[in-house]
């Protein structure tokens, strides 16, 4: 619908006492003092008024503006804005979900494909199908335009249809009939017996949920509309299509069953078809709900209006339109939308293995939509997929894209086990999930870096086909969700190491053992070690520390340089300095994200019709980010070369100064000022829309300056018909939708108002008549087309602009990464010094012989002025010294404090090693290489592996890939089995540990035999965390010291007390423990002087069979017999 202008019309134009639309609304819509709501409508629409609220609409006065996030409830009326002037009016308001939701299948998946793996199993679900509702729909807008007031004239019924619809015909014909579709129930009996495009119902295990399949004879029973709705919905079964409709989106049949369904959304009937819609302006808001609860969402956009179609010729029913981006978990671009600054990744992977079914190698590509980075790695695995599963631990992704068919169940398990309910496409062979080749062929044809060559990582990772294959279908995805190009064409590919150079191997089990990342009860930050040391305040720093805590450092070098840099910016003046740095970074936004929407909107393509500003946002999120930027270069033009030269720390030195100083941090100073002066700040934020400085574009100054040329020829005509008619009183005048029209008021006129010779008359009224001659028409038309070139330049500045701004995206991806070192660096420093806890500078020492020398070590979580802090005892904890050995057997009590202390050593060496100060009165160490786990307990029962296979398992990885230098905690090996099965692999375990690999380590055990026979292979020292036993009360008191030594017992049948298991049952435990123990020590006692015996008669296996030899070898026995009585005795 063309925009409407003001004025008078002719004298035709009108039934006599008629009044305007406009008139009629103003006089209408405002209801009298007394006037109920009820009345109002009454009074505007008739009967129509008391319809059910389902179809009840009421017309507000224009211009309102809709809620960004409205609040839908069961008995909410859906309302109508009617604006006289507006070119597309809206379309009712009421809130919406969505279509198809990623279900959960039978292994706890969220999937919305159905491969089976190679077993024939089914690993995916069919989606949810919502039937719809088989009542007749009657149209709320029949009801309108049925009402008297719409009844009254043609016109006042086109201007009421024309504000409810967008477009008039669209709903064509208004109520089906069994002449026109049979039933409604034979119409939509596809969307009740739901198939792919290919046929096949949800059972089948080659169904596809992405396709429906809709009959040839429903096609030929559609409106114009409908049918342009179905063609994209029967390509995009599996989302939830928000369909532009004016300022509004709709949802229309499964969808709106489904927003029904999740948010009791006001459901309605338009024609044919159930609908729910919301605002424009609340898109966001609802689409993250939608996100959230595991949906896909499509925004299906008008790439035209009415108007313009009208102004163009189009003779089609309906305006064009377009599915313009589709929304997942892992896809998600718009900040509104996004909850959290941590990265979302959307993970492909490809799986290869060999006949056997071993998997030999994976290919991943993870990318974070929100920043465009690609995350490039491939490597070979073992049985289990450690290196897959420490992968998954790290990065965390949103969603996973694998092979149908070709992905194994176990790899889905892990994926199961290490994400909780991961968001799993898969997607079709070589079809889909590209070759080696068909990535080649795919990147070729779309052109996304134009004639520059590849991105050197991605001319890496093309040698790799298992890791070119994971980025063809990553790419692929993207391309089906329309965002592809705005990501590729960023050129942000990074080829990672799950083990990168001169960092910590931290394997995804010791990140889930410690809880680096997110504790093992819901997942959260609270209570891990990410919560305790992340004191960032900028979104990009935080995801950068994250980063850190996942790769320890291991260059002495660079973790010493930390130290000096949290001492700098801890102490004296460098606290003013960290103070200065963090107050600049909590005022930057996520620069990180929002350079890659700025490359996103500098592309050419072509956009949505939006009644809201969107421009207005682009140009403050770009304000935002040069104001950010201006600020950082004032504080290192301004306040840096004072710090410098109290800092100590040559890496923060490097970042606080500019490269054109010879530091790090990219002197871009001459650019921001340009861009900051290259439009009017002020006219800008009047207007709405970019409005760039004289002088930035010669094409549009030049536009500008022909249409203020082309004005003053107007004003000087108008300025000689003045002087000719002698009438200072004529001017121009715009109605009708006729711009510059000659208003001569009749008086002024020759003969009695008659048309003056050159002059054409257009229209009248009693007192004027408006005109226009061959001199003004050429220069109306010249007019029009000189602005409409310069509102299409306008249109592109602003796009120009960035586009401009983006060709220096590294330089400024550089900047932000330095602010993010810098920000962990002033967090880790706020943690050192002024967390309120005692930290030491730890003292890193490269060393050929491995140790670690903590004194006085608290854990690390535990918070000062907690409740365990003020009873938390901390402890000395000395491996490979020279008078301690390099493997520490601990015993002690049930809940005694072994495991918490196995836990913060490792936590201390992670903290002293990405370069923070440790929660210790001393810290010594040389750099570890790897930190491995074996905590815990848990089966994997869908897997058929029980909790002893599990603890084989993560044994087995700690034995093939531990070095000399790593560091390992094991906590109860063996306890999943037999206590004899158990025992001896508790035996062999730490031996091989001991005497083989010789690593730092740690073994907890209940295994109190180990401590008779392990002082006999060394290097490996006994210690016990200390307790005090009341045998009357049958009480333990846990003093949790760690001391050498020997705790006798576990003392697990004084936990059962603590426990409340009934008295009577711990004591008959008590009884059966005495006896069995007394049984065991004697066959104990006995076997071992049996071996002793036959120690004495084998004397040829001495080495020493001199007589002083076989001398020491009987004296050492007799001591051990006799110790053995007095055991035996006293027991």
């Amino acid at each position: 619908m063309s925009k409407r202008g003001g004025g008078s019309g002719s004298p035709g134009s009108r039934v006599r006492g008629q009044m305007s639309m406009a008139s009629f609304l103003q006089r209408k819509i405002a209801p009298s003092n007394n006037e109920t709501g009820v009345e109002s409508k009454k009074r505007l629409f008739g009967d129509s008024a008391t319809q059910p609220a389902d179809t009840e609409y009421s017309i507000k006065k224009a211009k309102r503006a809709p809620s960004p996030t409205p609040t839908p409830t069961a008995d909410s009326r859906m309302d109508v804005d009617v604006d006289v002037n507006s070119e597309e009016p809206s379309t009712p308001e009421p809130v919406f979900t969505s279509s198809h939701r990623v279900c959960a299948n039978q292994e706890g998946l969220m999937v919305d494909s159905s491969p089976s793996d190679r077993a024939g199993n089914a690993m995916i679900s069919s989606p949810d199908m919502c039937p719809p509702s088989t009542a007749s729909s009657v149209s709320s807008n029949q009801s309108i335009l049925s009402s008297p007031v719409a009844q009254q004239s043609p016109v006042a019924r086109r201007r009421l249809l024309e504000a409810l619809e967008t477009e008039p015909d669209e709903g064509s014909p208004s109520t089906p009939t069994p002449t026109m579709y049979g039933s409604r129930g034979d119409r939509w009996s596809w969307l009740e017996d739901v198939r792919d495009e290919e046929g096949r119902r949800p059972g089948d295990p080659d169904y596809d949920p992405r396709t429906l399949y809709i009959p040839k004879s429903a096609w030929n029973g559609f409106s114009p509309f409908e049918r342009q709705y179905w063609e994209i919905k029967c390509k995009h079964n599996d989302v939830i299509l928000f369909f532009k409709k004016g300022k509004f989106y709709e949802l229309y049949e499964t969808d709106a069953q489904i927003g029904f369904r999740e948010f009791n959304l006001k459901k309605t009937n338009r024609v044919n078809m159930s609908m729910v819609g919301v605002p424009e302006g609340s898109f966001g808001h609802w689409a993250s709900k939608f996100v959230a609860l595991g949906y896909k969402i499509g925004r299906v956009d008008q790439m035209e209006t009415m108007g313009d179609k009208n102004k163009a010729g189009g003779k089609a029913a309906c305006c064009q339109r377009e599915l313009c981006k589709i929304l997942t978990a892992g896809t998600l671009t718009d900040l509104d939308m996004i909850e959290t600054s941590s990265a979302a990744y959307l993970m492909a992977i490809k799986e290869v293995y060999d006949s056997q079914g071993n998997s030999v190698r994976f290919g991943i590509c993870a990318v974070d939509a929100a920043t465009g980075q690609f995350l490039l790695t491939s490597f070979d695995d073992d049985c289990e997929c450690t290196q897959l599963e420490t992968a998954l631990f790290q990065l965390k992704p949103k969603e996973i894209v694998v092979e149908k068919g070709v992905i194994r169940h176990s790899t889905m398990q892990l994926l199961k086990r290490c994400l909780g309910r991961p968001i799993v496409n898969a997607i079709k062979p070589d079809l889909e999930f590209l070759s080696h080749h068909g990535t080649q062929s795919f990147l070729d044809t779309q052109q996304y870096f134009g004639t520059a060559p590849w991105p050197e990582s991605l001319q890496q990772a093309s040698t790799d086909p298992a890791l070119f294959s994971a980025i063809g279908a990553c790419v692929w995805y993207l391309n089906q969700v329309k965002l592809d190009e705005e990501l590729v064409s960023q050129r942000c590919f990074q080829m990672i190491s799950l083990q990168e150079q001169g960092t910590v191997y931290v394997s995804g089990q010791t990140l889930s053992n410690l809880e680096i990342l997110e504790n093992n009860s819901d997942g959260s930050k609270q209570g891990t070690l990410l919560e305790q040391l992340d004191r960032t305040v900028s979104s990009f720093g935080g995801r950068l520390f994250r980063q850190w805590l996942c790769h320890p450092l291991r260059s002495t070098e660079r973790i010493k340089d930390r130290y000096v840099a949290l001492q700098d910016l801890g102490t004296g003046a460098g606290v003013e300095i960290r103070e200065c740095l963090q107050q600049l970074l909590r005022g930057v936004p996520d620069l990180e994200r929002l350079l890659s929407r700025i490359h996103a909107d500098s592309l050419k393509r072509p956009l949505g019709v939006m009644y809201s500003n969107t421009e207005k946002r682009k140009i403050d999120m770009f304000c935002s980010v040069l104001n950010s930027f201006e600020r950082t270069f004032a504080i290192l033009q301004g306040k840096a070369p004072q710090w410098i030269c109290e800092l100590e720390s040559s890496r923060l030195r490097a970042l606080l100064t500019l490269d054109s100083d010879g530091g790090l941090f990219p002197d871009m100073r001459q650019t921001v000022d340009f861009f900051q002066n290259c439009f009017d700040r002020e006219q800008t934020d009047k207007e709405g829309y970019f409005v760039p400085k004289q002088g930035v574009n010669e094409e549009l100054d030049a536009a500008s300056s022909r249409v203020v040329e082309i004005e003053e020829q107007l004003e000087n005509m108008l300025m000689e018909i003045r002087r000719e008619f002698k009438c200072p009183r004529i001017k121009f005048t715009h109605a009708l939708n006729k711009a510059y029209q000659i208003e001569i008021p009749k008086s002024a006129l020759p003969g009695g108002g008659r048309t003056p010779a050159g002059f054409e008359l257009i229209s009248q009224t009693k007192d004027v008549g408006r005109f226009t001659t061959e001199q003004c028409q050429l220069l109306v038309e010249e007019h029009d087309a000189a602005t409409d070139r310069k509102e299409l330049l306008m249109k592109d500045q602003l796009r120009q602009v960035l586009e401009q701004f983006d060709e220096h995206y590294v330089a400024w991806m550089h900047m932000v990464h330095i602010l993010g070192e810098l920000d962990c660096l002033c967090g880790l420093s706020m943690v050192c010094f002024s967390s309120g806890r005692n930290f030491c500078h730890p003292d890193i020492v490269d060393s050929e012989q491995p140790f670690l020398d903590l004194k006085e070590c608290w854990h690390p979580c535990i918070r000062p002025g907690s409740l365990m802090s003020s009873d938390f005892i901390p402890n000395d904890i000395r491996l490979g010294l020279e008078d301690h050995s390099n493997v520490v057997l601990l015993t002690g009590p049930n809940m005694g404090g072994k495991s918490t202390l196995l836990r913060q050593a490792c936590l201390a060496t992670i903290m002293a090693q990405i370069g923070c100060f440790v929660p210790a009165s001393s810290c010594r160490l040389s750099p570890v290489d790897r930190i491995f786990t074996r905590v815990g307990a848990q089966d994997r029962i869908m897997e058929g592996q029980s909790t002893f296979m599990i603890e084989l398992q993560e044994t087995s990885n700690i034995l093939r890939h531990a070095t000399k230098h790593s560091l390992v905690i094991l906590d109860e090996l063996g306890r999943g089995t037999s206590t004899f099965d158990g025992y001896s692999l508790a035996y062999a375990v730490i031996r091989h540990l001991a005497s083989t690999i010789r690593c730092r380590t740690l073994f907890a055990t209940h295994y109190h035999l180990l401590t008779d026979d392990i002082p006999t292979l060394g290097n490996i020292s006994l210690y016990h965390m200390q307790c005090h036993v009341d045998s009357d009360k049958k009480e333990v008191l846990f003093l949790y010291k760690f001391l050498p030594g020997v705790c006798p017992k576990s003392y697990g049948l004084n936990v059962a007390y603590l426990a409340g298991i009934p008295a009577e049952v711990v004591e008959l435990a008590e009884a059966k423990s005495a006896e069995f123990e007394d049984t065991v020590t004697a066959k104990s006692a006995w076997k071992t002087r049996c071996k002793l015996f036959c120690s004495l008669v084998q004397m040829s296996s001495l080495s020493d069979t001199s007589e002083e030899g076989i001398q020491q070898h009987l004296e050492s026995v007799q001591g051990r017999l006799r110790s053995m009585d007095k055991e035996c005795a006293s027991t």
